[in-house]
């Protein structure tokens, strides 16, 4: 008798568990799937392309070094909004990533910074010269 309460009492606790697993993993997708719904969004887009003119002030231009790009991925930013890594002209060494959110005053998307690698640096110095 006793072990089929502790029995029902462990498959009740084990079901809880199950249930708890599925409903965060659903969770972790959605979020997923609202993060790059905003990541792919055309305000996004814009936002890119400003902070790549940033980098290379003749960017998508004939004279420009940065030509294209492409969302390589994205992640959750623990400071709030989305860090978002971009390949340059189709070259996984030229990355730029841009840390997107939404302006406090009146909701839009905005970079908060970001960064590009050594070798894009390298190679808009090199144009320049």
């Amino acid at each position: 008798m006793l072990f089929k309460r502790i029995g029902k009492v462990i498959a009740a606790l084990l079901v809880v568990v199950a249930v708890l697993f599925v409903c965060f993993k659903a969770m972790g997708y959605i979020e997923q799937m609202k993060m790059s719904s905003i990541v792919n969004s055309e305000e996004a887009r814009e936002v890119y392309e400003k902070d790549l003119k940033y980098i290379d002030k003749a960017a998508f231009t004939p004279n420009g070094v940065i030509q294209s790009y492409e969302i390589s991925s994205f992640e959750k930013n623990p400071m709030g909004g989305i860090i978002v890594y971009l390949f340059v002209n189709d070259h996984k060494e030229y990355t730029v990533s841009v840390f997107l959110h939404k302006n406090d005053s009146d909701g839009k998307l905005v970079s908060g910074g970001g960064g590009w690698s050594p070798q894009l640096e390298q190679l808009i110095k090199e144009k320049n010269q």
